[in-house]
């Protein structure tokens, strides 16, 4: 009996030329796009952190999960 498996293992790899899987795909200005979006983010939440920490007195952020 063949290993159905070996069929699912290849399905994952392979990419659709048409249809809803191939609209996946973005353009590079998309991907640039989404890394500063992120990075943004990123920066935002570091601030905030930051900000938390200072406001906060050391006792009560321990119990937030911090370090």
């Amino acid at each position: 009996m063949f290993p159905i498996w070996i069929v699912a293992l290849a399905a994952a790899f392979l990419r659709p030329r048409t249809g809803e899987g191939a609209a996946i795909a973005i353009s590079e200005a998309e991907t640039a796009e989404l890394a500063t979006t992120i990075f943004l983010i990123s920066v935002r939440l570091k601030n905030l952190e930051n900000g938390l920490r200072t406001v906060l007195p050391k006792s009560a952020s321990s119990g937030l999960g911090g370090a």
